[in-house]
């Protein structure tokens, strides 16, 4: 399981050692703990500081792209483009992030499949999105995609979680994984996940993903239906029990 020192530990070893893949897709349901840590990585390819910047901190090889009225047009692209071509000054990479990248035009993710066709050596590109399936495949197939649970805090890692609440946990989900639709038991584990509380429940999906992530190529669909469901828990008045009854109707198929 992923947490942000580990993170944190694996990108600095890339960056030092020189092994940063050119592109990389952070995704998940918390856009901001992806973003800060893009910065963070940003601050650390300048400055040799992991650390999320002050507001006030300004990077020199740093460009991020948001949306303009929900979206990402061709121009911010050809900018983009642009600013990665440039050869850096105070770093070895000119680091360019694309905010919401759900939101760029078909024009835009045209343009961008260009670049990482043929990226720029000191180019680094990191899009942030909370779905990965929202780009061309052609897009995806050329970045390193990272999956951040809204359980990786950037300023402070969350470790408030007893070991013995962790194997509760793990059992839940060897329980949830082992079910079918008509186990009598089906539908009490699936009341005891709806009841877990909220960090708990992060918990849950975490180590679940964690489990499925050993056999990408199989599951690759069912994390896709986790990543939906995580999404709708977190509205406003949704049954959370018919939504993970949802998800393992899918996972039983």
């Amino acid at each position: 399981m992923y947490d942000y020192e580990n993170l944190k530990k694996d990108f600095e070893r890339l960056v030092d050692k020189e092994l940063l893949f050119h592109a990389y897709l952070f995704f998940g349901e918390s856009q901001d703990n992806q973003f800060n840590f893009a910065l963070a990585l940003g601050n650390y390819l300048e400055n040799k500081k992991f650390i999320t910047p002050k507001p006030t901190q300004v990077l020199n090889e740093l460009l991020v792209i948001s949306p303009v009225e929900n979206t990402t047009g061709i121009d911010a692209i050809r900018f983009l483009k642009n600013f990665l071509y440039q050869k850096p000054f105070f770093s070895k990479y000119r680091t360019a992030i694309i905010k919401e990248a759900e939101s760029l035009s078909l024009e835009a993710q045209n343009a961008m499949l260009k670049i990482l066709e043929e990226p720029p050596s000191h180019g680094l590109i990191i899009l942030i999105s909370r779905f990965e399936e929202s780009l061309f495949p052609a897009i995806l197939s050329r970045l390193h995609k990272i999956y951040f649970s809204s359980i990786i805090q950037i300023e402070k890692p969350y470790k408030s979680q007893s070991r013995f609440k962790n194997n509760e946990i793990e059992k839940l989900v060897k329980q949830f994984l082992k079910i079918n639709l008509q186990s009598f038991k089906s539908s009490e584990i699936v009341s005891q996940i709806a009841k877990l509380e909220n960090q708990n429940l992060n918990q849950f999906f975490e180590i679940l993903i964690s489990e499925l992530k050993k056999n990408l190529i199989k599951n690759s669909e069912i994390l896709k239906n986790i990543l939906r469901c995580l999404t709708s828990i977190n509205q406003v008045n949704v049954n959370k029990k018919l939504q993970i009854e949802a998800l393992l109707y899918s996972i039983t198929q």
